[in-house]
């Protein structure tokens, strides 16, 4: 019996053995298999991490150049504000010194029309004061017109005949406002704009070829020093004028 009983326990030992053992291998079995799918994921992985790396990399460069380029248009939009500033500074003093101009054209026009309404005083008009001018350069032109009215009507043809004056450089001095609106120019557009002053000829007469040359001489003697004098001449006078 116990002989019996030792071999029904080997073979039911053994029946356990075996089968944990075919378990076991098949768990073996499918731990390879999941290992293989683990390793292609894994490797599948690495691949998306070495790709995500790689896009992190050119992102940073992105970012670091959109950050360069942030600050470069941060200190090019200062640099703009600063120059509109400048420029309308500049336009704005510009308009007032030509409000200031306009002002004083205005008053010379009236103290022109003034005279030479004056100066028909006992003789036939031929002069009417106008309606005021509308812009600047009308006014500067009538102004021009009046100019040249008073000095016929006081010089008569004094001149025409004369020889040419001779013209001598003047440099002029810009205003301050020119200076602004002068550098507000160079600094928008340094190659463009030039630095040197502008000069303008003008025609001057040396007192010597006043002299020199005989003149048909009006009621009022263009070539005295003296005001409120009035001096009857003939052609032929020549010379200085001198009132004791």
């Amino acid at each position: 019996v116990n002989r019996e009983l030792k071999k029904l326990l080997v073979a039911s030992v053994g029946d356990d053995l075996q089968y944990h053992f075919e378990r076991m291998a098949r768990e073996k079995n499918q731990l390879i298999l999941e290992n293989e799918v683990l390793g292609r994921n894994l490797s599948q992985l690495s691949e998306q991490l070495e790709r995500m790396s790689i896009q992190c990399d050119v992102w940073r460069s992105k970012f670091l150049a959109s950050r360069v380029m942030s600050d470069e248009l941060t200190n090019t939009r200062a640099i703009l504000q600063r120059q509109t500033r400048d420029a309308q500074s500049a336009i704005q003093d510009l308009l007032s010194e030509r409000d200031q101009f306009r002002r004083e054209m205005i008053d010379t026009h009236k103290l022109l029309e003034e005279l030479m309404v004056s100066l028909q005083w006992g003789r036939q008009q031929t002069y009417y004061p106008s309606a005021q001018p509308y812009t600047t350069t009308e006014l500067a032109a009538v102004n021009c017109t009046l100019a040249k009215a008073v000095s016929s009507h006081l010089l008569g043809n004094v001149g025409t005949n004369s020889p040419k004056k001779t013209s001598t450089a003047v440099e002029f001095c810009n205003t301050p406002a020119e200076k602004m609106a002068e550098m507000v120019l160079h600094v928008l557009d340094p190659a463009a704009h030039t630095e040197t002053s502008t000069e303008v000829s003008f025609s001057e007469t040396s007192p010597s070829s006043f002299f020199s040359t005989k003149k048909t001489i009006g009621r009022f003697h263009p070539y005295t020093r003296y005001e409120d004098v009035t001096f009857n001449c003939c052609s032929h006078c020549q010379g200085e004028l001198i009132a004791l």
